[in-house]
Order: structure tokens, then sequence, then C-alpha cells
């Protein structure tokens, strides 16, 4: 089984230890402007610097070095929360961080051991619950899906959630929808026994599921050969699954906008990050045509995050 790190290719440069700042708390969550957050790979092959722009592409601003994985975004717009290296990058170590949309890195909010990957950030409709994906292969424990509020308190693992990465929680917190082997698994965020809402066809078909915040629906890619991927969705609690849209190119970073119809996403030419030669930011209304919105400028990006 794959492991999370190997899924995601290349690694963040190391920056040293941080000084845990007081009065980090993200405010309550308000009405968000339109912005996409993307990350961008350069020539070293492992450095990521995270980029922000507007809705049409432009005004790049580039705002933190030595990125990890997809940020996610608080509801307020103002805050993000990122994976990056808590120590020297040769430990394998990743931490969860918030930071300003100003490049800000306010603090750490976990502090795993050395050799632990906390990856694949999901902020919640709250402003303060985030589920993730722990990788603790190196010490035998393997994948599993982990919760911990903003403020670094409350951190722990989602019993039943073994092997697990990419999670999503529902609108109402009482759910978690994440990535397994043999599909896309559904399990109570107190914990418990997961049930599969869609079945693979072969190990890690199904990858980064995205719950929507109204309709109770659940985007995610289908791998459909080396090259070749499906945007599709299903309902929260299984059912048929739907295919939004299919591609020769790769498709990933599904988001849904806030009417629960309406998602974005990056189609790329080229195999993982560093054999990229294109990346296209789409939106697309189920039932209706994908509408390209921009291709950002300059060295393909890699693992994009979008805010509807």
């Amino acid at each position: 089984m794959p492991t999370r790190r190997q899924l995601l290719s290349g690694g963040a440069a190391g920056i040293g230890a941080a000084a845990l700042l007081t009065s980090c708390t993200p405010p309550p969550p308000a009405v968000a402007p339109k912005r996409y957050a993307t990350l961008y790979r350069t020539l070293n092959g492992y450095r990521r610097d995270l980029v922000l722009w507007d809705p049409t592409g432009r005004n790049p601003t580039n705002i933190v070095q030595s990125v990890f994985g997809r940020p996610a975004w608080f509801a307020d717009g103002q805050h993000l929360c990122i994976s990056r290296g808590a120590r020297d990058d040769s430990e394998g170590t990743w931490a969860l961080w918030l930071c300003r949309v100003d490049g800000t890195v306010l603090h750490p909010i976990t502090n795993p051991s050395i050799g632990i990957a906390d990856l694949d950030p999901c902020v919640g409709s709250d402003g303060q619950t985030i589920a993730f994906s722990r990788d603790t292969i190196g010490f035998g424990a393997g994948q599993g899906i982990w919760i911990v509020q903003a403020t670094g308190q409350g951190l722990r693992a989602v019993p039943g959630a073994a092997g697990g990465i990419s999670p999503s929680l529902s609108s109402n917190l009482t759910a978690i929808v994440y990535a397994a082997a043999d599909g896309i698994r559904r399990i109570p965020a107190l914990g418990g026994t997961p049930f599969l809402i869609a079945r693979a066809a072969f190990p890690w078909q199904y990858t980064q599921p995205t719950w929507s915040q109204t309709g109770n629906k659940v985007a995610f890619i289908r791998h459909d050969s080396a090259a070749a991927a499906s945007l599709c969705y299903v309902a929260g609690f299984g059912g048929p699954v739907s295919v939004l849209t299919s591609s020769t190119a790769g498709i990933e970073c599904p988001t849904w906008g806030k009417d629960g119809a309406t998602l974005n996403y990056a189609r790329f030419s080229g195999f993982g990050s560093e054999g990229r030669s294109a990346t296209d930011v789409y939106r697309q209304v189920i039932g209706g045509p994908a509408v390209k919105i921009f291709r950002p400028p300059g060295p393909p990006a890699t693992d994009l995050s979008t805010l509807a």
C-alpha cells in the first residue's frame, strides 16, 4: 500500500525551530473573498512556494516558502493551515502550521516526533476543528486520520480510520470522509466503524474526497489509467457514482462552491509533480460544461487548492 509520502512526491525544506506565539487563534468564520492558493515546485525539485491569486488568476503573491502538500483555507478567507517542515528535511517530519494570507506564519498547530508527517489538513466549518492525515509509517503504525483544534489542543486519533488519508469534514462536523485503499470511506468524527460510500476497482483508484457544505455530496478523483482521470461525486451516505468530467490528462484538488453544485478543480498534463507541462484551473457546474478560469504562468503549478 503506498504511503501518503509516496503519493505526494518530493518534500519541504526544513525551517528550524519556531517560537510559539500567543493570540494565534483565527477569528470566527466570516464572508470570505474568492481566492486561489497554489503551490509551485522550484527548480531544485524540493522547495514549494505558496502563491495566492485573485479569482481571475491575476495578481500572484508569493507568501510562504517550503510548504508541503495542499493548504487548507479557514472560513474567514484570511488564514490558512499548511504543512511545513518542523526541522531538517532529512528527518521526514512535517507539522501543521497556522499562517495569515500576508505570509505571516503564526504558530505550529501540531508538534510531531521526528519522522512523523502531518499532512492533508481540512478546516471545519467552525474555523477551529482540523482533520488531517498522520503518517507514522517509519514507526510501524502506518497512516491514519487525526483531529486537532487550531490552537493545538485536543489532538487525537480517529479510532477506526487507520490507513486513511486526505480527510474531509462534514459541514456539521459529525462525520469524516477519507481515501482508503479500497475506496472512499465515511466514519463518525468521534471514531467507530467506517463504511464504504464508493468502492474502488483497484487499490487507491479513488483519492482526494471533499465534502460539499450543502447538498451532502462528496466529490473525489477516479484514476482511470496512468494518465487519465475523472472527477466524480457520490451522496454522503453512498450510492451511484456520477461523473462530472473525464480527461485524458490528470485531474486533482476538487473544491466545492458554496452552492453545492459547482466544483473547482485543476487539470494538468504530464505525470506527477516533476513531469508537469501545464496546470489549468477549471470551474464546472453539475450538468454544465467545464469553464477554464486561468493557467498560472511560470513553472508548472502543483498541489492547487481553491476557495470558491
